[in-house]
């Protein structure tokens, strides 16, 4: 079965193929790509001093519709085209219905020496606005790489470094990576300027900051070991860097609900590729909840996954503070 072709190297081959022309609409949560190929757009404009003419910045939200109209329409100075990025607009979501009709109507006719560049947050697939997009311009989601998309882009970015990371080594090193490529990049860095020749798990481990994913799940192996003090470290630790309890009890609790489902499906005679189809989540992720499923009774996850709502209800009840209910989450869990 071929793989489906993604919007990005859609985009890439297209822009090979054809160059920039038309109306393009950028969204999605990897920035690091997405501004990667904003850039791209961007080399389409000479930076011959009528940049300011050809090269046009808006923000959406605040300047009236006439305002970008003109933007669009006005001739390029000493240039075959003219570049109008709009940010923010809103406009691929609900807007109101004068400027849907203004947009739907623009989009239809939008001179062939203008690019127009709409970069987006997030997008609503049934808007109007949205659907006429996608028949006359180029629509591009900027997702999150997955994880043998970045291991990929790693071996990439380590072999320019002349140095060595084996496949293991960069597996590990993208799972407890904070989602997003720019995380990605900014860890990388670290370890290509303050390691050997080769690239280690010691030296990953020593030099990477983890994604709260990896300490929660460090938190689970903490309960099944019995390893109190380290499982309050962490919740510390967690603290220290302000993030959300709200996050992390629901983190525990989603690392809790993997596993029983993990084991209930085993326990009816799945096999590992049934049950990591079924969880979402690549092999070597989906292992580690089905490994740790192996050391937890059934009626302890059941438990474990149940608590987390009647916590929530008593936090939104006033009756306890959002870290007091994680503490005692965990303190239960432990048997403390």
């Amino acid at each position: 079965m071929a793989v489906k072709e993604s919007d990005v190297m859609r985009l890439k081959r297209e822009l090979k193929e054809k160059g920039v022309s038309g109306a393009y609409l950028f969204y999605g949560e990897e920035l690091y790509m997405r501004d990667l190929y904003i850039e791209k757009i961007r080399e389409v404009i000479p930076e011959d001093g009528f940049e300011e003419f050809n090269l046009i910045t808006i923000d959406g939200k605040e300047t009236p519709t006439d305002e970008i109209a003109d933007a669009i329409e006005s001739y390029p100075m000493i240039s075959e085209k003219k570049l109008v990025i709009v940010r923010d607009s809103g406009i691929f979501k609900k807007p109101k219905e004068d400027v849907a009709a203004f947009w739907n109507e623009e989009l239809k006719r939008l001179p062939d020496y203008c690019i127009l560049l709409f970069i987006e947050d997030n997008v609503d697939k049934r808007s109007s606005v949205y659907k006429t997009m996608s028949k006359v311009g180029t629509v591009v989601e900027f997702a999150y790489l997955k994880p043998y998309e970045l291991t990929a882009w790693v071996q990439g970015e380590v072999l320019k470094a002349k140095k060595k990371m084996s496949k293991n080594v960069i597996e590990y090193f993208v799972s407890v990576c904070q989602d997003g490529l720019i995380n990605l990049k900014n860890e990388l860095d670290k370890l290509l300027l303050t390691s050997e020749e080769e690239i280690t798990e010691t030296d990953v481990k020593k030099m990477v900051s983890r994604s709260v994913n990896v300490q929660v799940f460090e938190l689970t192996d903490c309960i099944m070991e019995k390893q109190n003090d380290r499982a309050f470290q962490i919740l510390a630790e967690l603290k220290t860097a302000k993030e959300s309890a709200f996050t992390v009890m629901y983190l525990l609790n989603s690392a809790f609900d993997k596993m029983l489902l993990s084991k209930l499906m085993f326990a009816d005679g799945a096999t590992s590729a049934e049950v990591e189809k079924r969880l979402g989540l690549p092999g070597f992720i989906a292992k580690k909840y089905y490994e740790g499923a192996k050391r937890f009774s059934e009626d302890f996850l059941a438990e474990r996954v149940s608590r987390v709502p009647e916590l929530d209800l008593a936090i939104k009840q006033g009756k306890i503070a959002e870290w007091d209910a994680l503490y005692k989450f965990v303190f239960e869990a432990l048997g403390a």
